[in-house]
């Protein structure tokens, strides 16, 4: 069976630290936790400037090898 969460988040948290800031974290955290694929979103298309966010989401789901996805 395969694992998708549907709702993940990389980048810098306004409000606390969070560990996944690169693809390379995102990778190992998915594999800790045996997820075969994630839906990610920049926090900074959240909290700063959406489309640099965006960007940023899809770069890292164009170097995942189809196991981010970015929305």
């Amino acid at each position: 069976m395969a694992i998708l969460d549907i709702s993940s988040y990389f980048g810098n948290w306004p409000y606390w630290p969070i560990k996944t800031n690169t693809l390379q974290d995102m990778i190992s955290l998915m594999n800790k936790f045996e997820i075969h694929q994630t839906i990610v979103a920049s926090t900074r298309s959240i909290f700063t400037e959406c489309g640099r966010g965006n960007n940023e989401a899809l770069e890292i789901s164009n170097n995942s090898s189809g196991r981010i996805l970015s929305f």
